[in-house]
């Protein structure tokens, strides 16, 4: 399955909080790794 939230998408440019598969994560440009090793 593909991550909605990689690097460059919208979602991170929006630097807002979404929600996915009962998993609330924060993203934004500076938790861009962060942001990956979650949607491993």
């Amino acid at each position: 399955m593909a991550c909605p939230f990689k690097k460059g998408s919208q979602h991170e440019e929006n630097g807002k909080f979404e929600q996915q598969k009962h998993r609330i994560i924060f993203y934004n440009q500076v938790s861009s790794a962060h942001i990956e090793y979650m949607c491993r």
